[in-house]
């Protein structure tokens, strides 16, 4: 099946704008413990 793009995704990295890798991981990082899929140690 060709890929489906979110009609409401709950976060976008846009990479065009922020090309540094190590910053847009902390961001998918803390999206994650702020919505409590990560558990913050």
């Amino acid at each position: 099946a060709p890929y489906e793009e979110p009609e409401k995704p709950e976060l976008v990295i846009n990479t065009s704008e922020v090309t540094d890798v190590t910053t847009n991981a902390k961001r998918v990082i803390q999206f994650l413990e702020e919505n409590k899929y990560l558990n913050a140690q």
